[in-house]
């Protein structure tokens, strides 16, 4: 009787501790294998790094990559104004925009503003972008403007980035 008393408590014991262990150890298994698969090892500054020295396709994509994060980082932010006024490529302009805007870094608005008056369309919409998140108060004059051009998009931004400067 005590061989059967003492099997049913090794038995119970397994059941109750050692199989739960076992499948919750599995999954932080499968969580860390997961992670370290898809975990981006690159940082702010490496991206930045990225953006300035390759080429024209995988700059842009880089970027994009950036705008992507959310960084406080006031390297990165000055780094990001140097591309948003000094880089001619647009489409790396447009994303440092964007990410300007994601930081709510109010260092960035004047040249967030200064670009609202740039030729190139799609660089002036990811700037109004920016400045709806940054609910910069300074930039509702030329957004008014902008809400009045023949370009529905712009017009259509720009509303927008007004209404959320007066939340």
């Amino acid at each position: 009787m005590r061989d059967i008393k003492k099997w049913i408590s090794i038995r119970f014991i397994s059941k109750m501790l050692l199989l739960p262990f076992l499948i919750v150890s599995s999954g932080v298994f499968s969580f860390l294998l997961i992670s370290a698969y898809f975990f981006e090892r690159d940082g702010g500054l490496q991206y930045l790094q990225k953006i300035k020295g390759y080429e024209d396709n995988r700059r842009w994509q880089a970027a994009w990559v950036f705008s992507l994060q959310k960084s406080k980082d006031p390297k990165i932010v000055d780094e990001l104004i140097n591309l948003l006024s000094k880089n001619k490529d647009e489409k790396i302009q447009m994303f440092a925009a964007l990410a300007l805007g994601k930081m709510q870094n109010k260092k960035a608005s004047p040249f967030l503003i200064k670009a609202l008056f740039s030729k190139k369309r799609e660089l002036k919409i990811c700037s109004i972008l920016a400045l709806g998140n940054l609910k910069e108060k300074r930039a509702q004059s030329c957004l008014i403007n902008l809400s009045k051009e023949r370009d529905e998009g712009i017009k259509k931004v720009s509303a927008w980035a007004l209404e959320m400067i007066k939340r």
